[in-house]
């Protein structure tokens, strides 16, 4: 099963909000990308111990909070610059590619 036409807009339409600068809410559990996926039930397949593992890494490291409010350009820039892209928390991600095509093309500000 691939993604259908509900997420990939939603997708789009996010990246598209991250691009002109949104703030974000840092949240525990589903986001609003991971709610609308249809493919959410494999990603819990080890009970979500691997999300919340990674999450906890960049909230450590980048010094954020759950429930903190950031400007989505601030906050690509701190975790860009403590999480280098090759780093563990991103090495074999499915979704590295585009991270890395979104941070191209947001010029970053701390």
């Amino acid at each position: 099963m691939g993604y259908d036409d509900v997420f990939v807009k939603k997708a789009s339409d996010i990246v598209n909000s991250l691009q002109d600068g949104c703030d974000i809410v840092l949240v525990k559990g589903e986001d609003d990308l991971c709610s609308c996926c249809p493919l959410t039930a494999e990603c819990a397949g080890d009970d979500g111990d691997t999300a919340r593992r990674l999450d906890g890494l960049v909230l450590e490291r980048t010094g954020f909070n759950l429930g903190d409010v950031l400007d989505a350009k601030r906050a690509l820039a701190v975790v860009t610059s403590v999480l280098p892209s090759a780093g563990p928390v991103c090495q074999g991600c499915q979704w590295l590619e585009l991270c890395l095509e979104i941070e191209k093309d947001i010029p970053l500000r701390p």
